[in-house]
């Protein structure tokens, strides 16, 4: 992928510039290579930067979560198996108040990751991995992501589950997927004979199978195409109404970690400014009202306080979630200093509330337009990338199917757009290069 930016210049031969590794990092994470649905398998590949692992593990999370809660709930009721009907299974696991159990994904038959999952009814949910844990808390829309190795931790507030605001983990799934498909003969699991049922989730099929004595589910199986590579996930060591300590469930950082916040609980309301409301993009010149270059100060002066700042190595990130844009701002005495970054942001791939983007740039360029129309307004790129399944997935069936992901970048501008199905989310601007220094950009054509 892109970086940021890259210059040619004095310092071009003295080691790379800790500014220009923390743009890197902060870039990667509002610039998602895939769609969302690639999330899961994305999270197993362990990308470096730890932004996007921040944010595709939330994603990969809440996706597992709400797919697990719809096969331990399984579903509605309607089908039986050897006189177990899931009507009678809907109503002990919904009589239930935890639930522990143990998540493993196969590819093409390997092992690649597993995982621990423990439930509190109804919206409470701790997600174990061997470089630390997750807890999700779906009624509140908050998360904790902790890195054990690293000693980090990360509060995300507002969290954009893919679920709605009113999720119940152990009643929601009714609705999801309604009818069962199907019913399977009995078969042995984990010693113990077993009645299957198979649903559809999501748009895909799921196996499920239950303890005939308890009616309660001992294993479910999903299949899935991730790349041209078949990927399998497995639940199974189901155990409910297991007692769970309160604090395994706590909200609150381990002693002695470093801790970021990002997202808001609620909104704040627009301004009604349209200019602040709906700013301008204007290329190497700025955001609205703010030019790059200025200091942070100069920059909350002119477009308000930020619905949430943060650090980031040497970086200030100033989130404006509820105008649907984020800013960095630099440190002075250097080359690169005050303002230099500027994103719009859309909904899609962003998994923090946000209220999109409703400003333009200076020739009429939204969320949503074409690349016909930014053609139309800026002529042909400098660049442009189409994101492939070998981008997202390692050792991908099929690397040259595209994701639907591209980009088109204008770097005399250090201006480009991303797109998905054809249909711009992500405008960024760049401050222009210091004096005498050409920019460069950095991915292949």
């Amino acid at each position: 992928m892109d970086t940021p930016h890259d210059w040619t210049g004095p310092d071009a031969d003295v080691g790379p510039d800790p500014i220009d590794e923390d743009l890197l990092t902060l870039f990667a994470r509002t610039a998602p290579e895939v769609p969302p649905t690639d999330l899961d398998s994305l999270f197993a590949r362990g990308l470096p930067e730890r932004r996007r692992i921040m944010i595709l593990r939330l994603a990969a999370g809440a996706l597992t979560m709400a797919a697990t809660a719809v096969f331990a709930f399984l579903l509605t009721p309607g089908r039986s198996a050897a006189g177990v009907s899931l009507e009678e299974v809907q109503q002990k696991v919904a009589a239930t108040q935890t639930l522990t159990c143990t998540e493993t994904t196969l590819v093409d038959g390997k092992p690649r990751d597993s995982s621990r999952m423990l439930v509190v009814a109804p919206s409470l949910v701790r997600d174990e991995r061997d470089d630390g844990y997750a807890i999700n808390d779906f009624r509140a829309r908050r998360t904790l992501l902790v890195r054990t190795k690293e000693k980090t931790a990360t509060i995300l507030e507002g969290v954009a589950f893919p679920i709605p605001d009113e999720m119940n983990f152990y009643s929601l799934f009714r609705e999801i997927a309604r009818e069962p498909l199907r019913t399977l003969p009995e078969r042995h699991v984990d010693g113990r004979p077993a009645l299957g049922f198979v649903v559809k989730v999501f748009g895909h099929e799921a196996t499920v199978w239950v303890d005939p004595a308890t009616k309660l589910p001992v294993r479910v199986e999903t299949e899935s195409d991730e790349g041209g590579k078949r990927t399998t996930g497995i639940m199974s060591d189901f155990v409910f109404d297991r007692p769970l300590d309160p604090s395994l469930f706590a909200m609150t950082p381990p002693e002695g970690y470093k801790v970021e916040t990002h997202g808001v609980a609620e909104l704040a309301p627009e301004p009604a400014e349209q200019d602040l409301a709906a700013p301008v993009l204007t290329p190497l010149v700025g955001i609205g009202p703010a030019r790059f270059g200025m200091t942070e100060a100069q920059v909350v002066k002119a477009l308000g306080k930020p619905d949430r700042a943060s650090t980031t190595g040497t970086m200030r990130l100033l989130s404006y979630y509820s105008r649907g844009f984020e800013l960095m701002v630099l440190p002075e005495g250097r080359p690169k200093h005050g303002l230099f970054w500027a994103v719009a942001l859309g909904k899609h791939g962003f998994m923090l509330k946000l209220r999109e983007f409703r400003g333009k740039t200076d020739r009429g360029i939204g969320l949503g337009a074409t690349r016909d129309d930014v053609v139309k307004a800026y002529g042909p790129p400098d660049r442009e990338h189409l994101s492939r399944n070998r981008d997202a997935f390692k050792d991908a069936a099929d690397p040259d199917k595209p994701t639907g992901q591209a980009e088109m970048s204008y770097d005399r501008l250090q201006l480009s757009f991303t797109l998905w199905e054809g249909k711009v989310y992500q405008i960024r601007i760049m401050a222009p290069p210091p004096a005498g220094v050409k920019p460069e950009g950095t991915r292949a054509k």
